[in-house]
């Protein structure tokens, strides 16, 4: 409209710099740099899920969680957030793990009894 165009719903998933481009025949490209940064905290994953439970044991494989944004990235800085472990059953160990780098890191957790959990 009027020698401009228009574009709707651009967006940028990942987290970093990115150049846009825009170019048409033998026109000069237009291109500019655009910083997308990582959204607020708003989900968890497991990175590593628990397993190898035995009542009164530490998990072999103690679980890894990580923290995204609304987007899928990982949220590597975020001051002041904990990750806390829980169950219907009787859990034990350093219940809380601080989030480094996105990643919350627990060490020692295990069930009091054996069964299903």
């Amino acid at each position: 409209v009027a020698g401009k165009v228009f574009f709707q719903q651009l967006s940028l998933k990942a987290p970093g710099t990115h150049t846009l481009v825009f170019q048409s025949g033998v026109l000069v490209a237009a291109a500019t740099t655009v910083q997308c940064v990582v959204g607020a905290p708003s989900s968890l994953f497991f990175k590593r899920v628990p397993s190898g439970a035995r009542g009164g044991e530490s998990f072999d494989l103690q679980p890894i969680v990580e923290v995204h944004d609304q987007g899928g990235n990982l949220v590597t800085s975020h001051p002041n957030l904990d990750a806390t472990a829980s169950s219907i059953t009787t859990v034990f160990g350093h219940l809380t793990a601080s989030f480094v780098s996105g990643t919350a890191t627990f060490t020692d957790l295990a069930f009091a009894s054996s069964g299903s959990h």
